[in-house]
Order: structure tokens, then C-alpha cells, then sequence
């Protein structure tokens, strides 16, 4: 159901709805469901729903494609120049709807991992296992929706709205209120998920609590949608200023967590 209790929809057939817009998404070009959606940065105005899919109700369509984290709702006051629909009518585009598996952008040079980050990640312990692309683009929703990009409804003094975001076609990358940087990337064969994030103060307790959150947020995902998928927990560590080393440290989070149950002191 929409926000609005006069404009809600029972859905009986969601499998026949959820093959339209899939094909219409991540249809090959060559085959007849193949729908082409002009935008590279995964912004398109809602108004395009009802030309694509004329058969149906363009805010059901819009709303079903929110409920099943397809694509989400954004104002034109959210995005950053560089992702905004280009065109002299631009502003006038109305309500416009953020699909992340419409992004093609290719990494920005903003996208650069502070030194001495947090970096985590999860691999996949097999070389024929691999993350799927439908929990990429739901993880790049969530992520976006949670933490990067403003509340679509925020007031002007909404502290949200200090918030910075880019998003490209294998991560994405924001600045919160409070200054803390996360980048959030896939590799390009899909068999490895990083986390980077750093803060101007590492005992600020909002750092920690948001590398939490983030991680929680990807292994639910993952769990989801993955769900045969086995990974390894790597925690990457940058070389300390007085070694020898000027390559990063890779260390299985398995063999960390053994070695402080046995007391290693060698850490």
C-alpha cells in the first residue's frame, strides 16, 4: 500500500509484474522484454514507469517496485550535480525514482580509501562461487536508502541533509553528518565485498557503531539472497609508521578471533 489510503493496490500476480520489470531491467537487448530505460546514474523520473509499462498504473508499478527494493524514491534537491537528470526541463521532471541496477557509472576519483581506514571484507571461499547481482543492486538500495542519501521527506534543518553520496556501478560512497567516510565496493568478479571507513576521530563512539551497522546490513543481505554462498571475513591492516612493511596486512578474521582466545600476544 502507498502512503496515500485512497491509492492502494492488492496484487494478485506479482510473479507475472516482477518478470515485466525484471525484463524490462536485466533483460539481454537482443530478446523482446529487453525495455530500454535511458540512464546511466540509475535516476529516471517516475514519469518514465508509465511509458515503459503503459499497461498498468504507474504508481502501483512505482510502488510495487519500492516494495520489492527495486528502486526508491528521491527529490531532485537529493542529488549531487553529477548524478541529476541532464536536459533544460530537468527540474520540472517530478518525482524521479533512484535503480540501482541502472547505474553504469564508472568509479569517481572522489571514490579513494583515506589511509589508515577500517577496511573489512568477505570473500568467497570457493573461485566458482560467486556474489549474485541481484544482491549487489539490493545492497546498494539498502545502503543508500539507510545511511547515504537524506529521508526523501527531511525538513531543510534535518541534519541528514549534510550528507554526501555517490553511488557507481560496483559501490558506493558517503560522507555522514558527523564526517565519517564509507566506501562499500564489489570487485569486478563478483567474489569479493570490501568495506572501508574512516573517521577524523577514531574514538568517536558514532565511528565504530556505524562500521557496525553497515557490516550488519551486508551479512543480513547476503544471507538473503546468497544464502549458499560461503565467504571468509578478512580484516585488511595498514602497515604501522615505524615497520619495515609497506604492504597492507590481510588477516582472516577466524584466525584473529583464535588467536585472542589463546592469548597470542604477538598480535
Amino acid at each position: 500500500p502507498s502512503e496515500d489510503r485512497h491509492s492502494s493496490w492488492v496484487v494478485l500476480h506479482k510473479e507475472s509484474i516482477l518478470k515485466k520489470v525484471n525484463g524490462a531491467l536485466f533483460a539481454d537487448p537482443s530478446l523482446k522484454e529487453y525495455v530500454r530505460l535511458s540512464s546511466n546514474t540509475g535516476i529516471i523520473p517516475t514519469a518514465m514507469i508509465k511509458s515503459t509499462f503503459p499497461e498498468y498504473d504507474a504508481d502501483m508499478i512505482t510502488q510495487f517496485m519500492v516494495h520489492f527494493e527495486i528502486g526508491h524514491s528521491v527529490d531532485l534537491s537529493q542529488i549531487i550535480t553529477n548524478m541529476a537528470p541532464k536536459g533544460p526541463a530537468s527540474s520540472d521532471l517530478g518525482p524521479l525514482l533512484f535503480i540501482p541496477a541502472l547505474v553504469h557509472v564508472d568509479r569517481p576519483g572522489s571514490a579513494i580509501v583515506p589511509k589508515n581506514s577500517f577496511i573489512w571484507s568477505e570473500d568467497a571461499k570457493s573461485t566458482h562461487q560467486f556474489f549474485t547481482p541481484r544482491f549487489h543492486h539490493v545492497l546498494l538500495y539498502r545502503l543508500s536508502n539507510e545511511f547515504a542519501l537524506p529521508p526523501v521527506h527531511a525538513t531543510p534543518h534535518h541534519s541528514h541533509l549534510s550528507r554526501s553520496c555517490d553511488v557507481w556501478s560496483r559501490g558506493v560512497k558517503w560522507i555522514s553528518e558527523t564526517g565519517v567516510t564509507t566506501i562499500v565496493e564489489m570487485s569486478e568478479s563478483f567474489q569479493s565485498l570490501s568495506l572501508a571507513i574512516s573517521s577524523p576521530d577514531k574514538t568517536d563512539p558514532e565511528y565504530l557503531k556505524l562500521a557496525h551497522s553497515v557490516i550488519e546490513v551486508i551479512k543480513k543481505t547476503r544471507q538473503e539472497f546468497c544464502p549458499y554462498l560461503e565467504v571468509v571475513e578478512v580484516i585488511t591492516c595498514p602497515p604501522e609508521a615505524n615497520s619495515d612493511h609497506s604492504n597492507d596486512t590481510r588477516v582472516e578474521l577466524s584466525s584473529l578471533k583464535k588467536a585472542l582466545l589463546e592469548g597470542n600476544k604477538h598480535l
